[in-house]
């Protein structure tokens, strides 16, 4: 084996291994915190963790505003297991957000998740159980003002079976479908991702536009986030060893 094709695959190996370490997920898993010292402390509006293990200081932080005071039901926010009524996946542990009830239109929550990294991150989590009741006197989970950065960056929001998907850009929205109703199934789950835009925080409104005011929930799964984009990473990583590849072809065909 030449030099020179030695040091190219020596070189592909480190770009490779250096991909892996810069593109690695960070998670604020709420199974693996259950129960420790750095839960979320149950009734609380606001929570920080340490999750990189290796920047020191709390990595990521999420706060909860009470627009007009609407009431959490005793006990709320809290880490629980399996975070809609009788979802499936019941060994999955979400951020709970339960109220006995929105009394009128005017009464909203706004969560706010920040991520303290100078230079943003890549981000994306899901939002269970985002439904409504059944017919069109019901109350409904309304998800607006889906944001990042405070409401300058737009977010790719998915929406399920369960869930009327409307608005683009800054102006995105998904509500429970009054036509399904009240679902216990993961048929109403929501996905909100940055996309390919860096983010030091996204933030939403949890409201309820219907004329009913009953007991409504949803729940914060597992927030996935990266400082280099993974796939766009490995991506170039391994066009800069078809680069040394190619390279190396050239030296040798012009050396025969």
């Amino acid at each position: 084996m030449s030099t020179t094709s030695t040091i190219t695959r020596l070189l592909a190996s480190a770009l490779l291994f250096l991909t892996a370490q810069t593109s690695r997920a960070v998670t604020l898993n709420w199974n693996t915190i259950s129960g420790t010292a750095g839960d979320w402390v149950a009734g609380s509006n606001s929570g920080a963790f340490e999750v990189d293990g290796t920047n020191s200081g709390n990595d990521i932080s999420i706060s909860i505003v009470q627009v007009n005071a609407d009431p959490w039901t005793a006990g709320y926010p809290q880490n629980v297991q399996n975070g809609a009524s009788t979802v499936g996946n019941n060994d999955q542990h979400y951020l709970q957000l339960r109220t006995p009830g929105m009394v009128d239109t005017t009464r909203s929550f706004v969560v706010t998740i920040t991520f303290n990294y100078t230079g943003g991150v890549y981000a994306s989590f899901g939002l269970i159980d985002v439904d409504s009741a059944t017919g069109a006197a019901g109350w409904i989970d309304n998800i607006t003002n889906i944001t990042g950065n405070s409401g300058t960056v737009a977010m790719n929001v998915g929406a399920s079976a369960a869930n009327t998907l409307s608005g683009s850009g800054l102006g995105v929205s998904v509500a429970g479908n009054t036509a399904v109703g009240n679902i216990t199934d993961h048929s109403g789950d929501v996905s909100v991702s940055s996309g390919t835009s860096k983010v030091t925080s996204i933030t939403f409104t949890w409201s309820n536009p219907g004329p009913n005011f009953g007991g409504q929930v949803i729940s914060l799964s597992n927030i996935v986030f990266f400082t280099t984009p993974e796939i766009g990473s490995s991506l170039g990583a391994l066009g800069s060893c078809a680069a040394l590849a190619a390279f190396t072809r050239r030296r040798r065909q012009a050396v025969v």
